[in-house]
């Protein structure tokens, strides 16, 4: 069996090479051991990151699927999604800040619309649950940002 390569460097180092990797790399990565998911989890690794990558995320939006690719600069990469997430009542990208979205949910008859944060790179999302309105009537349109 072959000597572990990361146990002999210093432990700053790690974090350094891993966050150079692309957004596809991470996201593989993060099954290769528990302390790289640990790493990769912290927000030292997500802003080292986010410095170091250039803006290089789309989005599609199509009325019932939200599509994340990775745009890269060598031409002869195919382009394949990082996430493609349906959402059978449909979904909207209301906004996005340092690299999240802010995505909205319709709701059903039953079930009440929701904002979601979704962190592309890590394929993770916090569900939101938006209050009734307590009047009768609903408000036209609106815009909630600013997580």
């Amino acid at each position: 069996m072959e000597p572990d390569f990361f146990a002999y460097l210093p432990l700053e180092i790690n974090p350094n090479i891993l966050s150079r990797l692309s957004v596809r790399t991470i996201g593989i990565s993060k099954c290769v051991c528990k302390s790289w998911l640990d790493l990769f989890s912290t927000d030292d690794f997500v802003d080292s990151h986010f410095s170091k990558s250039s803006p290089a995320l789309a989005v599609l939006m199509r009325s019932d699927r939200c599509t994340v690719f990775e745009i890269a600069d060598q031409l002869d990469r195919p382009c394949s999604p990082l996430i493609n997430s349906q959402f059978p009542h449909g979904v909207a990208v209301d906004g996005t800040a340092d690299g999240m979205l802010l995505l909205t949910v319709p709701g059903t008859v039953t079930e009440i619309e929701t904002l979601r944060i979704c962190n592309p790179i890590t394929r993770e999302y916090v569900e939101l649950c938006l209050p009734r309105p307590p009047l009768a009537h609903e408000f036209g349109p609106r815009t909630v940002y600013g997580f």
